[in-house]
Parts: C-alpha cells; sequence; structure tokens
C-alpha cells in the first residue's frame, strides 16, 4: 500500500506544485517586525508528505518534522539539515501496528528533549475517536520507535468538597483531553512535558518528562480559552503556541 500512495501522492503534489507556481501571491513568505523570515525551503511530493505538515522540532542540528494523512492511517516522521534545508531521513508508516489496530490514526505535534543522555522525540498520537485514552510515543532522533510508549492519565480532580478524588474514582483521560491530544512540548531544562485540550484550552497538563507521570494542572490566565492548538514548543522559559 506504501508504494501506491507514494505514486499517488508524488502525482498530487506534482499537481498542487505546479498549481501553487502559478496562482500563489507574490511576497506570500515574510517575516515581521520582530519575527524577521531567516530562509524558505520548497519539498515537494514524497519530501513534503514527510518533510511537513504536522509538527516540528529541533535538537541545535536537525529538524525534526511529522506529516499524516490520517484516511489512511498514515505518518511519516523526517530529520533535515538545519543549514541546508535537506531531508537527511525520511521514514513512512510509522505508527506502530498494535496502535493501528486500536484506530489511532495519525501522529500529530512532536517535541525534542534529551533525557539522561539519550535524544528522544515525543510524538503526540491521536485517534478517530477522540475519547479513546491519549497516547505519546518515543522515538529515537534516527526515527526509529523505541517501543515506548505512555497513556496519558493520572488526572488530579477534585471532589464538590475540595479534596482529590482516589485514583481508583477518577474519570479516565478522553474525560480531560476530550477532543485528542494534538501537541506536546518537551521542557528538557525541568524535566517537564506539557500538553492541553485541542479547543476550548483553559489549563495546561504537565507531566515529569522522565516517567510521563501526571503532576498537576496549570491553569490559563489573562486570555480568553484558547482554541484550535496546533502544536507547541518551549524556548528559553517560555511555552510557544502554534493556533
Amino acid at each position: 500500500m506504501t508504494a501506491l500512495f507514494t505514486q499517488i501522492w508524488s502525482f498530487i503534489c506534482a499537481i498542487a506544485v505546479f498549481l501553487t507556481s502559478l496562482l500563489a501571491p507574490s511576497g506570500l513568505h515574510k517575516g515581521s517586525e520582530n519575527l524577521p523570515l531567516v530562509s524558505t525551503k520548497q519539498l515537494v511530493m514524497i519530501d513534503a508528505f514527510a518533510g511537513g505538515g504536522q509538527g516540528i522540532t529541533n535538537d541545535g542540528v536537525y529538524y525534526y518534522t511529522s506529516g499524516s494523512l490520517a484516511a489512511i492511517q498514515l505518518s511519516a516522521l523526517a530529520k533535515l539539515d538545519m543549514e541546508t534545508g535537506e531531508i537527511i531521513e525520511k521514514k513512512l508508516d510509522v505508527i506502530p501496528a498494535e496502535f493501528k489496530a486500536m484506530d489511532y490514526d495519525h501522529i500529530g505535534d512532536i517535541s525534542y528533549a534529551e533525557v539522561d543522555g539519550e535524544k528522544l522525540l515525543y510524538c503526540s498520537l491521536e485517534n478517530l475517536d477522540d475519547n479513546a485514552d491519549h497516547v505519546v510515543l518515543l522515538f529515537d532522533t534516527d526515527l526509529n520507535y523505541t517501543g515506548r510508549y505512555a497513556y496519558m492519565r493520572g488526572y488530579v480532580i477534585t471532589d464538590e468538597l475540595g479534596g482529590n478524588l482516589p485514583a481508583d474514582q477518577r474519570p479516565d483521560a478522553g474525560q480531560f483531553l476530550c477532543d485528542g491530544l494534538p501537541w506536546c512540548a518537551a521542557d528538557d531544562e525541568n524535566g517537564k512535558l506539557y500538553c492541553s485540550r485541542y479547543k476550548g484550552a483553559d489549563r495546561l497538563y504537565v507531566y515529569d518528562l522522565k516517567t510521563l507521570d501526571f503532576l498537576y494542572e496549570l491553569p490559563i490566565t489573562g486570555i480568553d480559552q484558547i482554541d484550535r492548538i496546533q502544536g507547541a514548543e518551549v524556548y528559553n522559559g517560555a511555552l510557544y503556541l502554534n493556533i
């Protein structure tokens, strides 16, 4: 199926690139006063699928990206040189079979961290059923699945009197992240992993970066709820969200 997909995708991308060259307005890629444009890189055909469209992170030397076609449960990861933009490695169909069998259909946002000397990609995994258990997969920086994953559970919920509910009385994670797990952001300096709901996010969920155990909720203050968060990254102590 992957070979057939490659041919179809290449044909679609070839048409898209041709039309884009005709229709795209000049000056489409611009910087701003505070965020100057540094460079651009055009990816086409299968490279465009693997090299963009979903998540992006970096380790200071390479960019790592995710791409997906959820309709056929196909996700890809790519590794690009930060200086040249050239794709060093790309892998298709990276969702483990055990998760495909449970209707997990695509990888969302990804985030890089080094934990105890191990360089890892934290990859959020989405399911056809928004109320399914939410999963983070761990890949190494050669884009190989490590065989390690975590169900994002363990939320602390208070009862009507303000006390914490016992673990066996808490609802499962699907009732908190009730519209998928679109993103996760690693903060290796502080040993934390952050995520939130996709729509109507009014708090962040914070996990231990090494064990992926739940730590606490962090309310979002000073702004309204945030809708349609696509990705995030931690940089210099600040969390940047893509919406």
